[in-house]
């Protein structure tokens, strides 16, 4: 990737020179100037391009392209996916897609751009385009990692951004730099810079002084992306030799103290939310009970049917829902563990954000001062 500060045309330029190594001199690659006029039929797009892409016999086809310098799932499924899906029923049912392109595009974000039938690229050699006229299918896996320096990524990776994170998604705005900062016990020059990022970003807005709006889907896939589960807290694999619906049965049996510093994620949590998630390790984080030691656990290297999490902040356990008698963690954070923990966990995150957005004024609190105290 070019070391240069990257901007929309720059890294459109980029990816189409990209797209031109890889199909070769005998294929044209281009932008029509004015293509509403050339494709009849398609709704008013500007200021959107159109790629033309040429075979060596001169047939073609067409592709709308989408530029994103921090490609966000929310932001095409509410601007892209429209589009193309209106000029699928214009064009009778045929596969008009689009491709989008950009610096890095993570693991997560490709597979809902393959669901959605959305062709990809990114500077880093990630590349998912497939057409039928002209029949055409390019698959390529680039960097898994955002390779961009530090200064240009989203700095959501850390235990103050992943409060701050959760704050923003489970608070409903307004609320000012110094409020945030009480509420997440983070101080207001950090809170400060958060938001310039993240309002660079479009992830929030801003006026006179105070965050007005947040974008809490993509908030969460962001912080999601740079903040892998199993690598940002300490964790064990155990089998539970009576089940693990036996250690879900003796949680509410603890003592109040105990049930405190614990609460459930992953698969168990998120099937609780959206029945349509299931499967996976049942996830627990523990702060101080030994819970291994309450149920019998026996600690295993492959295989674990249990997963006991240790987090090194307590931002996991604020906010909990009690669920069956059973404490589980805040939706923002299942979500979170979910998008970004192993396996088939992701899915049940997605279904899980699929239920948020129906019901957000269920879960959203009205204020900060609703939010679990920080403790000293």
């Amino acid at each position: 990737m070019s070391g240069e500060a990257l901007t929309e045309d720059t890294v459109l330029e980029q990816g189409l020179t990209k797209l031109k190594e890889l199909l070769g001199e005998a294929w044209s690659v281009r932008l029509e100037d004015d293509h509403n006029a050339s494709q009849p039929g398609l709704p008013m797009m500007e200021p959107d391009k159109l790629l033309q892409i040429g075979t060596p016999d001169n047939s073609f086809g067409r592709l709308l392209v989408e530029v994103e310098l921090n490609p966000q799932p929310s932001r095409f499924r509410d601007r892209l996916l429209p589009k193309v899906q209106l000029m699928r029923r214009l064009q009778g049912g045929a596969q008009a897609s689009a491709m989008v392109i950009s610096p890095w595009i993570s693991p997560q974000t490709a597979d809902l751009l393959d669901t959605w039938g959305i062709n990809y690229l990114d500077l880093t050699g990630t590349v998912a385009l497939r057409m039928d006229r002209p029949g055409l299918i390019i698959r390529l896996t680039g960097d898994k990692q955002d390779p961009r320096p530090r200064a240009q990524q989203r700095g959501l990776s850390g235990p103050r951004a992943g409060g701050l994170v959760r704050a923003l998604t489970d608070v409903q705005p307004p609320y000012r730099v110094q409020d945030l900062a009480e509420a997440t016990g983070v101080s207001q020059s950090y809170v400060s810079r958060l938001l310039d990022s993240l309002e660079e970003q479009g992830l929030l807005r801003r006026r006179l002084r105070k965050v007005e709006f947040v974008d809490w889907e993509a908030l969460l896939r962001s912080r999601a992306e740079q903040a892998p589960l199993l690598r940002i807290n300490s964790y064990q694999g155990y089998l539970a030799p009576n089940g693990t619906a036996a250690v879900l049965a003796g949680v509410p049996k603890m003592s109040g103290a105990q049930i405190e510093t614990i609460a459930v994620t992953g698969a168990a949590a998120a099937a609780a939310v959206a029945p349509l998630a299931v499967g996976g390790q049942l996830m627990l984080y523990t702060s101080s009970v030994n819970l291994a030691k309450v149920f019998g656990l026996l600690p295993v290297d492959k295989a674990p049917d249990v997963i006991l999490l240790r987090s090194k902040d307590p931002a996991p356990l604020r906010e909990r829902r009690t669920v069956n008698s059973v404490p589980h963690v805040a939706l923002s954070q299942l979500v979170l563990d979910c998008l970004s923990g192993p396996g088939r966990l992701p899915a049940a995150g997605e279904a899980v954000l699929d239920t948020m957005r129906g019901h957000e004024n269920e879960w959203r609190l009205k204020n900060l001062d609703a939010l679990d105290p920080v403790q000293p």
